[in-house]
């Protein structure tokens, strides 16, 4: 069956985007750890999930030195965080 698809909302925003889909609006393209606490909540479910890709591995890589800066510090901790927790279950 083909369904043409008319594209109601764009945006760049995940939150926004995920608030989208939850409330009905349509349709989503995300990576699995964006919607992990909406789809353990069952806010969402996966569609075409048997074409989905294989899962690719995360690697955060900054240079080791001795001043590195709080931003690439904080930004490489936050990175750490969120992606452990994150259960692809």
């Amino acid at each position: 069956m083909t369904i043409p698809i008319t594209c109601a909302i764009v945006c760049n925003e995940i939150d926004s985007t995920l608030n989208a889909c939850t409330t009905g609006l349509g349709l989503g393209m995300f990576l699995s750890y964006q919607t992990a606490p909406y789809r353990k909540s069952n806010k969402i479910r996966y569609v075409l999930e048997e074409f989905e890709t294989e899962p690719v591995p995360v690697q955060i890589i900054y240079p080791h030195t001795r001043r590195l800066s709080t931003t690439v510090r904080a930004f490489v901790d936050e990175c750490v965080k969120k992606l452990r927790c994150v259960s692809l279950d």
